[in-house]
């Protein structure tokens, strides 16, 4: 999905109950009404678990940074995670400063995210 006012998005399911979703582009004031409505769209009863590929992202307002916590607020209703993946230095510098590194957990890339969601969501 590729809103009008230039951010990127796509949603890709991988296994039970987990969706990778890429962001890219800047996510400033314009654009976080597209950043809400595509991601609030998860969990959706299928999906419990997002991995969050910020690999693309070249800003971040403090506004993204409250859609994230929403996302992982209902996620967590759901019983899912949220996990993120190839984090900017720059933003996983804002992380550690405010202290979201401890609710969202910041791995190297998307397959190390993969990896560490919750067993619950492998089929069997």
């Amino acid at each position: 999905m590729v809103g009008e006012d230039g951010i990127r998005m796509t949603i890709e399911h991988r296994g039970t109950g987990v969706a990778v979703v890429a962001l890219a582009g800047e996510i400033d004031t314009w654009n976080l009404p597209t950043l809400r409505e595509g991601l609030g769209v998860l969990p959706d009863g299928t999906v419990r678990h997002v991995v969050l590929d910020l690999s693309g992202v070249e800003f971040l307002e403090s506004g993204g940074l409250s859609v994230m916590i929403e996302l992982y607020r209902r996620l967590q209703k759901e019983g899912g995670a949220l996990l993120l993946a190839a984090v900017p230095g720059w933003l996983r510098q804002v992380l550690d400063t405010t202290g979201l590194e401890q609710i969202l957990p910041a791995h190297p890339d998307v397959p190390g995210a993969l990896a560490a969601v919750p067993s619950d969501s492998s089929p069997g």
